[in-house]
């Protein structure tokens, strides 16, 4: 990891020199134009920051899976990839038509890896398919560290380390709420993989706690009465501000947003992964001690906002 450049705050102007150094190749006398795909929350995201450093953005919608209306995707975008400089693909793995779709154009790719990606790498068959339909011309950068190292495994060198996280995400320590109060995230396709079974039983144990989840809707198994689902929210702030803490539970993860934001405004994160400013959750047996531990404090988590203001604003991931 030594040659991996980090962008820090004082780099706002080197920030696209990965997009620069490809872009120049492909098409020397014309401005840079960056095509989005593959992610239709962090794209808009990255292209604003990307504007103020004179950089134009496109974003380009998802393939659809109907062939009518794929004709007419790939006519309005596909067929017209030779007018981006770069393409931006976040997920590479799961993007293989669309990387096709580069090659044939002979444009340059930045592949974004942002976390269970990597894990598709350990499929055979899907690793084929990846390393086969990547463009000549192809740059990796991934949001954590930790991801890189994986990447090193399957001889993918990665550039930069670019976490991805909101414009609006300001460390700010805010007051705990009066009543304790605890948060989950996942939806109704990664609940499993998010562990929500186990976030459960845990709301369980502490009936008198009120346990919000955000981002499903519903649950298939009789949740206990404290779980509440918030679905998708714009408002995430205000239930970040109403919790004592987030408990995020993953076998593999990338940089969390949620996680960050949490953090962020002096909440405490229960974390199954080792983190700085988070509270190390080795099992599930351990997990009732620690939480009831955290419920139980007055003060925010200082360490949190520190540890993101020193590491995590947008600034620092993206200029």
């Amino acid at each position: 990891m030594d040659e991996t450049k980090v962008w820090t705050d004082g780099n706002r102007k080197k920030a696209s020199v990965d997009f620069q150094e490809a872009s120049i190749k492909h098409s020397p006398n014309s401005k840079i134009c960056v095509g989005f795909y593959g992610n239709d929350f962090f794209g808009p995201m990255l292209g604003s920051q990307l504007s103020e450093v004179f950089i134009r953005t496109v974003m380009i919608p998802r393939m659809p899976g109907n062939f009518l209306k794929y004709l007419s995707w790939y006519f309005s975008f596909g067929a017209r990839m030779s007018d981006y400089s770069v393409l931006h693909v976040f997920s590479p793995t799961s993007q293989i038509k669309m990387l096709r779709i580069a090659r044939r154009a002979g444009i340059p790719v930045l592949c974004h890896w942002i976390g269970s990606d990597v894990l598709k790498l350990n499929t055979l068959r899907r690793k084929k398919q990846f390393f086969s339909s990547c463009p000549k011309q192809v740059i990796h950068v991934a949001v954590a560290s930790h991801l890189s190292d994986e990447l090193a495994v399957h001889f993918i060198q990665v550039k930069s380390i670019v976490p991805i996280m909101p414009p609006s995400l300001v460390p700010q320590e805010e007051p705990l709420p009066l009543k304790p109060a605890v948060l989950g995230y996942w939806t109704e396709k990664r609940a499993k993989f998010m562990n929500s079974e186990q976030f459960l039983r845990l709301a369980g144990l502490f009936p008198n706690v009120p346990f919000y989840v955000l981002g499903a809707e519903k649950q298939e198994n009789s949740p206990p009465p404290n779980v509440i689902f918030l679905g998708f929210r714009r408002d995430v702030k205000e239930w970040i501000r109403n919790v004592t803490c987030y408990i995020r539970l993953v076998p593999h993860d990338g940089e969390s947003t949620l996680l960050a934001e949490c953090l962020a405004m002096g909440r405490y994160v229960l974390y199954n992964h080792p983190k700085p400013a988070c509270e190390f959750v080795d099992s599930f047996e351990n997990l009732p001690a620690i939480l009831s531990d955290v419920l139980g404090r007055a003060h925010p988590n200082c360490a949190g906002v520190d540890y993101v203001r020193e590491t995590c604003q947008a600034e620092f991931g993206w200029f």
